[in-house]
Parts: C-alpha cells; structure tokens; sequence
C-alpha cells in the first residue's frame, strides 16, 4: 500500500514570499562548505575561507563525505522547499558508474539524482520543489545572474561577486561566528574567547615556513589545490588554546576551533535543556516563529536529530516571540532575511540567553513545517528526526523492514543517498528521516530500532 503524501505546514517558497518578497525571484542552493582538505566534487570546489571544520572530516572517504554533505543533508534541507527552484551539486561518479557508463549506449541517472528523486515524491505534488542538478561551479554563478542564491552557508567560489546571494557572503560568514554571538550584544551567558594563533592563506598564496609554520602546500591536483595545518601543529596549537581550560571555573561548555569563526569559546553553562527555535525573518525584516524542539545528541556529544511536542507549539511560540524578534532585528540590520535557528536556555529568573546563533537552514527546521502531517493528518502529537544516519543495504529492503511506518504516515524518508563499494557488492547510505509517535518514549524506543542497523562509527 502506497504511503500518504506528506502535506507540510507551510514551505521555504510560501515564507520567501511574505512581506513583498517572492519566491520565483531566489534560488536554493544548498551544501555545507565540506570539513576536507580536498574538493568532494568538480561541481564545488574546495572551500578554505569559509569552511566549516571538524575533527571527524578524515576519517572516512571524499566519496563518502559528499554522500552525506552533498547528497543527504542537501536533501534533507529541500525536503520543505515548496515548489521553488532547488539546486543540487552533483556527486562525482564513482569507478563503478565510470566503468558502466564505458560499455552502455544510454547515459543512465546518477544514482544521487534517482534518490533526490525518489525522496521528494513522497511530497504532494503542489509542495514539491523544482529539482535541478548543478554539474559545475560556472553553472551555479550563471544562475546567480538570473536569481538571487539561497545558500545554508557561505561557498568560497561564489563570493567573487557578492550581488548574486540573498545574504552577502561575508557578513554571513562573520554571523556564523561563535565570537560574533558572543560580542553581539544579545543576550548570552557569560563568555571568553582564546584567539586562534592560525592565520588562513588564500588559495593559491605563497607559504613563509618562518612566518606562517602551521601551514604547508596540498597536492596539486583539480581537488587539493589548498593550504591546510599539519597535524603536528594542529596538536600544538589546540595544546595552547586548551591551556585556558585550568583555570576557567566550572560549569562551562567549549565551542572548539573547528566550528565557523576559527576560536575556542568558553560559554558558562546554566541548568536546565537547551531549546532550538526556527524561525523565518521575512525581507521586510520580521521574524515568523516555525517551532521549537529539543535536540537529541549522540554518546559523542553530536547534534544527530531533534524531537518536538507538536502540542506545545503555541505556548512556545508565545514564549520565543521577544527572543525571536530581538534576533531578527539584529541579523536584518547586518543584511540577512531567510531561514534560521536559535538556541536558547532559560534561567531561575526565567530569562532567556542565547547560547547558539545559527543564521541558517538548521537541521531541525524540517521538524516544525511536518506538523501538519504528523499532528492533523495522523493524529500524533510528537514528531523526531535523525540526520545523518549512516545505514548499510538497500533501500528497498530498508523500506520493506519499516514497511508498517512508512506505509502508515509514521516514518518519512526526507534524504538518501546511496554508493556501492567492493565492486558493487555493499550498498551504503547516507539518509535522514522524521518519524511521529503518539508519546515521547514511543519516539524513543523508534531511534532505539533504528540506531541497531546504522553503521557504527
């Protein structure tokens, strides 16, 4: 039995068009800045100034990375678009697509595109976005001419010219900032920041081994044309930053390096959970509450999904409303309108602090715009998503084991992205789903069922 078509609360293209603005006139154009020192794909080069960095980024493969950052994250943002333009970097094809394509006469779909595919006609067909494949850097800056880019962080090839994004690159960049937020003048629990003593280099720069000795020429190839930090230095510098922990008084939490802006933030902890509100901030400036929910984090300590009380979605409205419109106005002035998240916490006194500025498409977005689905058309009050989830076989057989969910409305594939390795006999899969449940433990015990077949990393 077929599933239910998802029918979303509300879509990216209906928020774009409030407030005198218009979806037709923007483009979505999602990745994340990819955490390598070499390019996931030849449709988007490698990106050193704004990167987004992470301690986990070798441990797997470029293939496997751009699965997750360009295929299933990517995904998973567009799932709510609405029926506006939607571009996607392709995936360079693997050995195996190379070697079929060598002895077929038909070009064949790469497997990526199948899945984006496959995923949004799970949507109602009036709330589908537009799904366009973007197979060159070049392409992407000739759509920029026609359209204005809606990007979820800033990409170094695009910012030659800054009038072809919604939000100018640069002050993007800087609003992604741990040290932004803290130096923001926005309500925010007690902070110190450690300067970082590495400096980037612009592609291409000629590297002083005395002036500048953290950093060393990459491999010149079209993928590793970049200057990155040798371990080694890495460890002293980390060494040398993490010093400031011995005397920093307890509680506090630490917003490393590798996170956007480059410095080690102390933050002081306060008691209670953390909440993530998404919010839209219209072009006119006003901020429009979406939802909030409560992270779900892995043993590690990493953001791996969200779960939110569809019920409770007026009262926390009514809560955020002062919190959502202060932040509006601050990012509005500094030249942003778009999706975006903010996590808050609430003290004994009952005010709020800001402990996390994403002026972004956040993870959790999805969660909030699926209310309809979930709460009106299945009559269940909670809904959870996870993403990434690392998952090996096919989806077919996926699918066939959650059948009573899916088929139900239960379970929504919102990503998948898939790759064969060993000659083709392994299927692995980058994938992000939102699940309803009628309690909070039924959510639970769900991710209970669903982390006993992912990959373990």
């Amino acid at each position: 039995m077929p599933p239910p078509p998802v029918e979303l609360s509300t879509t990216l293209s209906d928020l774009y068009s409030l407030d005198g603005g218009d979806a037709n006139d923007i483009a979505l154009c999602y990745t994340i800045p990819a955490p390598s020192r070499r390019a996931l794909s030849l449709s988007c080069p490698l990106s050193q100034k704004y990167a987004y960095q992470s301690p986990r980024s070798t441990k797997v493969g470029p293939d496997t990375t751009a699965r997750f950052v360009l295929g299933c994250m990517s995904q998973f943002y567009g799932f709510v678009a609405g029926p506006m333009d939607l571009h996607l970097f392709d995936i360079d094809a693997t050995k195996m697509e190379r070697a079929y394509q060598t002895f077929s006469w038909t070009a064949a779909e790469r497997s990526h595109r199948q899945d984006a595919r496959r995923t949004y006609e799970r949507v109602q067909a009036s709330q589908r976005p537009n799904l366009h494949s973007i197979e060159t850097p070049g392409q992407a800056v000739e759509l920029g001419k026609t359209k204005k880019l809606a990007t979820a962080s800033p990409i170094d090839f695009l910012n030659h010219d800054p009038q072809i994004t919604v939000v100018p690159q640069e002050a993007h960049w800087k609003m992604l900032s741990k040290r932004t937020l803290a130096e923001s003048g926005l309500p925010t629990p007690p902070t110190q920041i450690i300067e970082s003593q590495l400096v980037a280099l612009s592609n291409g720069a000629a590297v002083d081994p005395v002036n500048n000795p953290f950093y060393q020429r990459g491999l010149s190839d079209p993928y590793a044309n970049v200057d990155y930090v040798p371990d080694k230095d890495s460890d002293k510098e980390t060494t040398r930053m993490m010093a400031a922990l011995v005397d920093r008084p307890l509680p506090f939490v630490v917003k490393l390096p590798h996170g956007y802006g480059g410095h080690a933030v102390f933050v002081d902890l306060l008691p209670g959970k953390s909440i993530a509100v998404s919010f839209f901030v219209t072009k006119a400036g006003r901020a429009v509450f979406v939802s909030a929910s409560e992270e779900v984090h892995n043993e590690a300590g990493s953001w791996t999904g969200a779960l939110m009380d569809y019920a409770a979605q007026d009262a926390l409205s009514v809560q955020s409303n002062d919190i959502i419109n202060t932040v509006a106005a601050y990012v509005y002035e500094k030249g942003f309108y778009g999706p975006m998240g903010v996590d808050v916490m609430t003290d004994d006194q009952g005010k709020i602090y800001v402990i996390d500025l994403n002026v972004r498409h956040t993870g959790s977005y999805s969660l909030g715009l699926m209310k309809k689905h979930f709460l009106e058309n299945q009559k269940l009050p909670f809904g959870g998503l996870l993403a990434p989830i690392p998952i090996m076989g096919d989806r077919d057989a996926f699918e066939r084991r959650f059948a009573d969910e899916i088929e139900s409305g239960r379970l929504v594939i919102t990503a998948w992205c898939h790759s064969k390795v060993a000659g083709g006999l392994v299927t692995y899969n980058a994938a992000g789903m939102i699940a309803g449940a009628e309690t909070r433990e039924q959510f639970l015990e769900f991710m209970d069922r669903l982390n006993a077949i992912t990959i373990k990393r």
